[in-house]
């Protein structure tokens, strides 16, 4: 769906995000993939929980501290460009953006949120089960089931986003 001309001129090649962004993201991946493809697999699931976690967090503060395509502010869109943008590329001609596109801001928010969101009912599910973790015995046992449950919704949700990010570099 990208504009073809752009690919016809063969324009050279921008490393458009730093080492932080890109270091991240790998980490990301490789953390997100253990814990959804291993997870029945103790202490590896909370571990690699803990990671994306951290990652996750670090990158929304760079998000912020960052420089150039980093900052979320470089790739934020209103609700509308986004609609006009899927229309501009479902018919061939998608406008070129130096970052994010605003499909592709949407998704990396909506990823944040997910992966964020996910990893804190991940840390109250395991201090309910098993007194563990930041929360300790704070969490009530009678709430497992239903953390456990939200989580591996959410988990799967994230792991359609994936899928949809995947095509969309695709």
């Amino acid at each position: 769906l990208e504009n073809v001309e752009r690919r016809k001129r063969r324009d050279p090649e921008m490393r458009v995000w730093d080492r932080v962004v890109r270091l991240g993201h790998w980490l990301l991946a490789l953390a997100f993939a253990t814990l959804y493809l291993e997870y029945r697999k103790f202490p590896l699931h909370p571990y690699a929980g803990y990671a994306v976690l951290a990652v996750v967090l670090v990158r929304i503060a760079w998000g912020f501290l960052g420089a150039g395509a980093a900052r979320f502010s470089t790739f934020w869109f209103h609700p509308r460009e986004m609609v006009r943008y899927l229309k501009s590329a479902w018919s061939g001609h998608a406008e070129y953006h130096f970052s994010h596109n605003p499909l592709g801001a949407a998704m990396v928010y909506a990823l944040l949120a997910l992966l964020v969101t996910n990893a804190v009912l991940g840390l109250l599910a395991y201090s309910a089960s098993q007194q563990l973790g930041p929360f300790g015995a704070r969490v009530p046992d009678a709430w497992e089931d239903r953390l456990v449950a939200i989580h591996t919704w959410l988990g799967h949700a994230t792991a359609v986003l994936v899928t949809g990010h995947l095509a969309g570099v695709l």
